[in-house]
């Protein structure tokens, strides 16, 4: 016979029959009905053990229908629980109860309760809330509690927890224990998990995996070694062979979704019972195949991205099969996968799983939410891969991978750094070179100072000193005056040629007024004395432009020597000067009326040598006439201001 004890009390499934019949049950010989709750059962040749959620433990006559309480309570132990869910026989006279206050022992012979106290320091079970128990061959205990994980009990009564897995076996609702090596333990949120009780390394199964529900009420194996596994939302099949799961829901003949803790039993037929939330489930595991064995497949439905351009969402709903491959900017990085499988039995309780290669490290389990959001991700490339498990819990046959790549912002990226590193190179380079060129013209510049000052008044000073030695050696008289006149003369000039000089390099006089002020003071000065009239034009010349000052010094010093060459050798009464700037051109005309000297030639010696030597100087061509007068020509080409 089959007992089972429910809300509405204790039933009775006789041989042969497959019916279920109430049982009319005393206590003191007086009737009662569904007032017991029975949680646990366990048979014990005439008697029935009873765990009960309101009384707490208690036996019942098979013979009689008599409901005994245990009658040796010395410890009023009876009145220190009220719930028990854990039976438990130890050995032929013994039995261990789990109750909401701790660990109980009941003698049969004795018919006496006492509460189990160990004898070891450490951890205290004494007041732990116990929802089920399971033993080894080798006497070991097993304990599942609401709150304290997983407990082991030795055969000395040394109580340990198993802290390999405590961290997600906190509210334990059931254990089976398969064999002397592996023990199952059912959770309330966390799913199932299967423990090799030698190593204490556990395997975790959940809707991740494909069971039907992270709560598990029962677990039991059939005859062929496949598990059943009820749960709070479904009934689940492990294949043992595949490692697969298959998900039973109220469709498919189940009296409710929703099952009770402990309540399954395998007969000796191998029939497994099964309590649920509207009544009892029975079944030859053998009988029971899924229909629909093919597994389904997960496809992309909606995409959408982000456009910084348009500043809105761009949606795509169709030709999404074909899209592999996506790229984004490092600010546009939102996008948005919507999945769906062609599997519409149940599809409310199709479950998603995904992960993305370069930033997870393993699977991200979703559930039944099918959409995945990704915003801001890093600069990089990534796989992504989505996976699904429908109702029944078919992995599906294909898993979807999109390439997706973010590139980097633009100042992080390598030819940006490179660019920046040649940038530097050349600006130190162009800070090194200014720096050598300015130190080369400070050099190029004391040595004109020191050539200028050695051509233009080292010979005038040696002529000084030439003379004050005349007039040291005693000459007098009317030679003494003229030498004394020539020493003035020569000084005067010594002090001109130093302030051309000083002009020539003062900053201050770059601009081409300056220049022609200079020209117009150095005419004057020496033609003005011999009587020679000076004409001076200037034409299409902003007095206020800027002139380089190398031009500036090589134009004053070709018209110095053409001043010098019209006094000393022309003859002429009028000098004529033109400065004009025409388009791209300077040109300086130097002409006078002078006649032609046959004894003293301009266009002879040091003196023209060193004018087109300075005309070469600017890009600029000088032509001389001296054969009624003198006349120069200097044009300077593709001249322009400074």
């Amino acid at each position: 016979d089959i007992y089972i004890g429910g809300y509405s009390g204790l039933f009775k499934i006789k041989a042969g029959s497959g019916k279920p019949e109430q049982v009319r049950t005393t206590v003191n010989h007086v009737p009662v009905v569904n007032a017991y709750y029975p949680f646990r059962l366990v048979d014990d040749a005439g008697y029935l053990w009873i765990a009960s959620e309101v009384k707490g433990f208690y036996r019942f006559n098979k013979k009689t229908s008599e409901l005994e309480f245990p009658p040796n309570d010395p410890g009023g132990h009876k009145k220190k629980f009220v719930s028990s869910f854990g039976l438990m026989e130890n050995g032929r006279d013994t039995i261990w109860i789990g109750t909401n206050n701790g660990l109980f022992i009941y003698q049969k012979k004795r018919a006496l309760l006492s509460k189990f106290i160990s004898p070891h320091a450490g951890l205290n079970i004494s007041n732990v809330e116990i929802t089920d128990l399971a033993r080894n061959a080798d006497a070991r205990l097993w304990i599942g509690t609401r709150s304290t994980g997983l407990l082991k009990l030795s055969k000395d009564g040394l109580a340990e927890t198993i802290k390999e897995v405590s961290g997600r076996l906190n509210f334990i609702t059931c254990l089976y224990a398969e064999n002397d090596s592996i023990l199952w333990a059912g959770t309330r949120g966390n799913g199932v998990v299967r423990l090799n009780t030698g190593t204490l390394k556990g395997t975790f199964y959940t809707k991740k995996e494909g069971l039907a529900d992270n709560s598990v009420a029962s677990i039991i194996r059939d005859n062929e070694g496949n598990y059943w596994i009820a749960t709070f939302n479904g009934l689940s099949r492990l294949n043992r062979h595949t490692g697969k799961f298959e998900n039973y829901y109220e469709r498919d003949g189940l009296t409710d979704n929703e099952f009770n803790m402990a309540a399954c039993l395998k007969a000796k037929d191998g029939k497994i019972y099964l309590g649920g939330l509207n009544g009892l489930n029975a079944f030859y595991p053998g009988q029971i195949r899924k229909e629909n064995k093919t597994r389904p497949s997960v496809f992309l439905t909606k995409l959408l991205t982000y456009s910084r351009r348009k500043n809105n969402l761009i949606e795509q709903s169709g030709d999404l099969a074909d899209l592999k491959n996506f790229h984004f900017a490092v600010n546009d990085s939102y996008c948005s996968f919507t999945f769906s499988m062609n599997d519409y039995y149940n599809p409310l309780k199709n479950t998603y799983s995904y992960m993305l290669e370069g930033y997870d490290k393993g699977w991200n389990f979703i559930g039944t939410r099918n959409t995945i959001q990704f915003n801001g991700l890093p600069a990089g490339t990534y796989r992504l891969l989505v996976k699904g498990v429908n109702s029944e819990g078919l992995v599906t046959q294909n898993q979807l991978l999109y390439n997706i790549t973010v590139s980097e912002i633009f100042y992080k990226t390598g030819w940006f750094l490179l660019l920046l590193c040649l940038f530097c190179i050349l600006i130190t380079y162009a800070i090194m070179r200014y720096k050598s060129s300015q130190k080369l013209k400070l050099q190029k510049l004391r040595t004109k100072i020191s050539s200028d000052l050695h051509d233009e008044v080292g010979g005038l000073l040696t002529r000084i000193s030439i003379q004050a030695e005349l007039i040291k050696k005693g000459i007098s008289g009317e030679n003494a005056t003229e030498e004394i006149g020539k020493i003035a003369d020569t000084s005067r000039q010594a002090t001109r040629a130093m302030n051309d000089v000083l002009w020539s390099i003062d900053a201050r006089n770059d601009k081409i007024g300056s220049l022609i002020d200079r020209m117009r003071e150095h005419a004057g000065e020496i033609l003005f004395p011999l009587e020679i009239e000076v004409n001076f034009t200037v034409k299409g010349i902003d007095p206020e432009k800027e002139i380089d000052s190398v031009i500036r010094r090589n134009i004053f010093l070709i018209f110095k020597e053409a001043v010098n060459n019209i006094a000393k050798h022309s003859g002429a009464s009028t000098a004529s000067i033109l400065i004009e700037k025409r388009q791209e051109e300077l040109i300086l005309i130097m002409e006078d009326d002078g006649k032609e000297n046959k004894k003293s030639k301009p266009g002879n010696g040091q003196g023209l040598s060193n004018m087109k030597m300075r005309a070469h100087a600017i890009n600029g061509e000088l032509n001389i006439v001296s054969r009624q007068g003198y006349k120069l020509l200097l044009n300077i080409k593709k001249f322009s201001w400074a």
